[in-house]
């Protein structure tokens, strides 16, 4: 039996699983910068708990990052999607 899950639309035919979502982040804040260079310098290394990769993937096809989306192992999601677009989506499948 296949396990059905809710996925959440990063634009671009992107979409990341919606149960994995922690926080929508503005990137315009220092603190976030500082994570988004953070998270770069740990691509390509594993989390220890899940096996899952880590590090920055980036869905903006070249375009301003509009939000950041932080997921529950420490990867994150680069969006050109505003977070309140982005929280709509998530908002429409809880």
């Amino acid at each position: 039996m296949i396990k059905s899950f809710k996925l959440l639309n990063l634009g671009f035919g992107n979409f990341i699983p919606v149960d994995e979502v922690l926080a929508v982040l503005n990137p315009a804040s220092t603190i976030i910068k500082k994570l988004v260079d953070k998270c770069k310098k740990e691509e390509n290394t594993k989390d220890l708990k899940t096996g899952k990769e880590k590090g920055v993937f980036d869905f903006t096809n070249g375009k301003k990052v509009g939000s950041v989306i932080y997921c529950s192992y420490g990867r994150l999601y680069l969006s050109y999607l505003q977070p309140e677009t982005v929280i709509h989506n998530l908002a429409n499948h809880k």
